[in-house]
């Protein structure tokens, strides 16, 4: 009886921390390039097709055990993001356009689908402040591409475009 007690807890305990956020996360580490041909979408108002980049057309993330750094090609700062759902803040100052950038980031593991809130506020030397929020689901698909969907604040029902990245290089 005590040798089968032990062989249950055991198997709990392996179950428990196969089925952990931990070790289901997936690794978005590395140098990513727009698909354009696995891009785009068509017009709700059926004239045509657009590409979308959500991400923009070449970025990189770093991915340690506890954050994911984002960094877009030719924009600052670089987007920190806590694995563990806590949130990061960054503000930048543009002098040359008068402008100050205040983001927050929080991220969610949803299966292997790594979701990043980012809210965020503009404010302008004019006195002009904009604010907005902006939802983005990483996930890779069977092939090794990285599916990136963004959904505006504006449309909660689900994402406003998709785009895929093909793996370029890793990066340090």
């Amino acid at each position: 009886m005590t040798q089968w007690l032990a062989s249950v807890g055991t198997s709990v305990a392996l179950t428990l921390m196969l089925s952990s956020p931990a070790a289901a996360q997936t690794s978005f580490s590395g140098r990513w390039t727009l698909m354009r041909d696995r891009s785009t979408v068509q017009w709700p108002n059926g004239q045509g097709f657009v590409t979308i980049s959500v991400l923009g057309s070449d970025f990189t993330i770093q991915q340690t055990p506890d954050r994911l750094i984002v960094e877009l090609a030719n924009q600052l700062p670089k987007w920190v993001v806590m694995l563990d759902g806590s949130e990061t803040r960054s503000v930048s100052l543009r002098d040359d356009i008068g402008a100050k950038f205040d983001r927050t980031y929080r991220g969610e593991w949803r299966g292997e689908t790594f979701v990043i809130h980012v809210t965020g506020t503009d404010t302008w030397k004019d006195g002009r402040t904009v604010t907005g929020e902006q939802t983005y689901e990483l996930s890779l698909n069977p092939d090794g591409t990285l599916r990136v969907a963004g959904i505006p604040m504006m449309s909660k029902d689900g994402p406003l475009g998709a785009s895929v990245y093909r793996w370029l290089e890793a990066v340090e």
